[in-house]
């Protein structure tokens, strides 16, 4: 029997993967608003990207479609993702100003939190949200 590792060498143990419409627009998005490296892309019989995995200092995210997954539909509300991945940046405001001027759909501007970070929140081409933080109660 090998003798090898049930995960890929820099992979955490969960890895987000985020449903999207369009895997190559998702990921390009990623990285060029929200600052991901394009780690992989692959594609499907029709020359499709169906998959990429990119990267953000310590972690790794999916996105991509599968088979049979069917989006959720809108239901009227102005915020409706049942999950928001919570990002630290070096400068949520330079990330506010960079990320306001692409297509992601802002949902709250800049504000302390009482826990000590100052955070916004963005929806990205899918609807997905996206806290953007950076600490600051340490500067306090």
């Amino acid at each position: 029997m090998k003798n090898y590792s049930p995960r890929p060498e820099g992979m955490s143990w969960l890895i987000p993967y985020l449903m999207v419409k369009d895997a190559g627009k998702a990921a390009n998005f990623y990285h060029k608003v929200f600052g991901f490296e394009i780690l992989s892309e692959a594609k499907d019989d029709k020359g499709q990207i169906m998959h990429a995995e990119l990267r953000y200092k310590d972690i790794v995210i999916m996105c991509g479609r599968m088979p049979g997954y069917t989006p959720p539909q809108a239901s009227g509300q102005a915020f409706t993702a049942p999950i928001t991945l919570y990002v630290y940046c070096e400068d949520v405001n330079a990330k506010f100003e960079q990320i306001k001027q692409s297509e992601a759909k802002i949902i709250s501007e800049p504000e302390d939190s009482f826990w000590g970070d100052r955070t916004f929140t963005a929806t990205d081409l899918d609807g997905n949200a996206w806290c953007f933080a950076t600490n600051i109660a340490a500067h306090q």
